[in-house]
């Protein structure tokens, strides 16, 4: 009898198991899919790269900083950030200069993605190299206490904003870098993810 009790209660223990294994499974897929939609849609680096590939000429020479965040660019750029930080240089920027065109078919720019950039000199540097290079736009993601920021604050206040894409007073807080969103409840909620993106005129570039 004995023998039967904790047969039968091991069973139970096992389908409860497997119960919870499927709840947790499920929670994690609805999680993924709602970050691949909101990633196609609403992510505030998607709808950036659309509106400066609108709105901006393919002349302009623009800064680019942010977590998994680049612009198509070019050999003249990709040389120059070579010469800033040769580590900085990421494969899908040889393999665009390499075949002569973006893989994604999309406007290309003069830019200098330095999200990879660990020369701090540079950053110290940094409103002295715009001006001296012509740059027209400042392109930045980056989250509200990264220290990262304080690099771009100096260049920021002599700019101008041009346009901003935030995710949103709410969402703020849960930035898709960090994967974490405050709880299931909150990721269900997200309207936007990703950190917010702002476009800054350089106010000593020059009219293109």
């Amino acid at each position: 009898m004995g023998a039967y009790v904790i047969f039968t209660l091991g069973k139970k223990r096992a389908w409860a198991n497997k119960i919870i294994v499927v709840i947790m499974l499920t929670i994690l897929l609805v999680g993924v899919l709602k970050l691949d939609i909101l990633a196609l849609r609403n992510d505030p680096k998607t709808l950036a790269i659309k509106w400066l590939n609108e709105n901006i000429s393919s002349k302009s020479k623009i800064i680019v900083y942010g977590y998994l965040f680049r612009l198509p660019t070019t050999k003249s750029a990709l040389e120059e950030l070579s010469i800033i930080d040769s580590s900085a240089i990421r494969k899908i920027d040889l393999a665009e200069t390499t075949h002569g065109k973006n893989l994604r078919d999309k406007k290309t720019f003069h830019a200098l993605n330095i999200n990879n950039v660990r020369n701090i000199s540079f950053y110290k540097n940094i409103i002295d190299y715009s001006n001296k290079n012509n740059y027209d736009y400042l392109v930045i993601s980056v989250e509200k206490d990264s220290g990262t920021h304080s690099y771009f604050k100096p260049l920021i206040e002599k700019s101008a904003l041009v346009k901003s894409f935030d995710t949103g007073s709410e969402t703020e807080a849960f930035p898709i870098s960090r994967g974490y969103y405050g709880g299931f409840e909150n990721m269900i909620n997200l309207e936007k993810a990703g950190s917010a993106v702002k476009i800054y005129r350089l106010t000593s570039s020059k009219t293109r």
